[in-house]
């Protein structure tokens, strides 16, 4: 398992803008995904066990920001890193990200933890579900 902490703003995840005929990213964008980088390859050892879980927890000093694009900037930067392979199904198999309310005392950042989650059939809840209720969902379509 390794955990970190950040202290420093995240830019969320945005989309390319398109000008003179090719698509580019926001240059505060840019520069944020470079400095996440830096500081993940001090930090954080590459992960050698896939799958993986991640879990991101947020602090801003406003609300208005989405999850999804601020997990989504993290994301990028992991594998930009060379952290992680991939941020597909196949690489991590669960991801949680929350934002914590706003608190003008705490500074802004974030904590990550990625834990080793070998996921096998044994240890999967589907399985488990199915098991646990044999015959009951045989025409569910």
């Amino acid at each position: 398992m390794q955990k970190l902490l950040y202290l420093g703003d995240v830019v969320p995840k945005s989309r390319p803008k398109v000008g003179y005929g090719h698509g580019y990213l926001p240059k505060r964008y840019v520069d944020n995904q470079l400095g996440l980088i830096q500081y993940f390859q001090a930090h954080l050892k590459s992960v050698t066990e896939y799958p993986v879980s991640i879990h991101l927890e947020f602090h801003r000093q406003n609300a208005k920001s989405d999850t999804d694009n601020l997990a989504g900037a993290v994301l990028d930067a992991l594998v930009k890193a060379q952290i992680v392979l991939d941020d597909r199904g196949r690489y991590i198999c669960a991801s949680c990200a929350r934002v914590l309310p706003p608190h003008k005392k705490l500074p802004k950042g974030f904590c990550l933890t990625i834990k080793d989650n070998p996921l096998t059939l044994e240890n999967s809840l589907f399985y488990n579900l199915l098991i646990h209720t044999q015959g009951e969902f045989t025409n569910v379509r």
